[in-house]
């Protein structure tokens, strides 16, 4: 059987003062202690570590965030293509007047403009939040 030193005891002793030691471990261990009172004593109270105080997200808050993250992608896409194709409408209004078809980037080309310019946010704003929604791979 080997020698037993004061090394081999400080690395039983987490497992000791843990009570995850088998029988045989706490016996030798207390008898270690009994025949090594100086020992015992250096080692008879438990080294307590300071465990930092971690604070945990509210979880809640980040499923809401990330929510209303998830829906304002969706509608910045949906507006970002209905005003890129906006200017491209057209409509038939015979039934008002006699000119027929109007298109509005023809007809209403400060409408067309408009709506080009909010396309060109909305873009960008997508391209944005997308970006950022990237890191957590939604």
């Amino acid at each position: 059987m080997p020698h037993i030193t004061d090394n081999i005891i400080a690395d039983l002793l987490p497992l000791y003062y843990s009570k995850h030691a088998s029988k045989d471990t706490i016996s030798l261990v207390e008898n270690y202690f009994s025949e090594n009172p100086k020992f015992a004593v250096e080692h008879q109270t438990p080294i307590v570590l300071p465990t930092p105080n971690l604070e945990k997200p509210d979880e809640l808050n980040v499923l809401k965030k990330t929510r209303f993250y998830l829906m304002m992608r969706s509608l910045l896409l949906y507006l970002a293509i209905f005003t890129s194709f906006a200017p491209f409408a057209f409509g038939d209004v015979s039934w008002i007047e006699e000119k027929g078809i109007h298109w509005l980037w023809k007809d209403t080309p400060e409408v067309a403009v408009l709506s080009g310019v909010v396309a060109v946010v909305c873009w960008l704003l997508y391209a944005m939040l997308r970006k950022n929604l990237r890191v957590t791979e939604l």
